[in-house]
């Protein structure tokens, strides 16, 4: 709601470049809302400032991610779907990265074969898109090595980012060399 414009609105003013988001989230109306604003006003200084021959640096729409939440990866046809509606929540034709949430989907058994295959037929829907023009890239989240070796397996186009959790207390060494190895952001 308004916290979420609020905060936005501030993180854009002061500099921030990168916004992450996801369908689970459900703040992309707000985020939708607040960069659209966002690009009309800065639209409108950077053709002020053309006009008066002032070289300033142009203002240009932060790097923007969001993530395909698991109850809308149980098909190819479902990921598309849920990318047409992720980007008439943001407002835009296309987003910089969009990833699959999770390695599995949602109301299945988490030790389920099904995942699988959910997997397979939801990242064949992000390559679909990338063909497409709706995303500049694509990628997965929270997958572990297993997940990122059956993937590499199958893919046609490599993910470029893998988003993880990493901290002191849970380092992910392995995961993290693995992606290296692999030229997995």
């Amino acid at each position: 709601g308004e916290d979420c414009r609020r905060a936005l609105r501030k993180a854009l003013e002061v500099g921030y470049q990168h916004i992450d988001t996801a369908s689970i989230y459900k703040n992309e109306n707000e985020i939708g809302e607040v960069l659209e604003e966002w690009m009309m006003k800065h639209e409108n200084e950077n053709e002020n400032e053309n006009k008066q021959n002032k070289k300033k640096e142009k203002k240009k729409m932060p790097f923007l991610a969001s993530k395909i939440a698991p109850a809308e990866m149980h098909s190819q046809l479902l990921v598309e779907q849920a990318v047409d509606k992720i980007l008439g929540r943001l407002k835009l034709s296309s987003v910089d990265l969009l990833m699959l949430h999770w390695p599995g989907v949602s109301k299945v058994s988490p030790d389920s074969e099904i995942h699988k295959e959910r997997r397979k037929d939801a990242y064949r829907g992000l390559e679909k898109c990338l063909k497409e023009g709706k995303v500049r890239a694509i990628g997965v989240s929270n997958y572990h090595v297993g997940h990122l070796e059956e993937l590499l397996s199958y893919c046609e186009i490599k993910p470029s980012v893998n988003q993880i959790e990493v901290h002191p207390m849970w380092p992910q060494e392995e995961l993290i060399d693995f992606c290296e190895e692999n030229g997995i952001t």
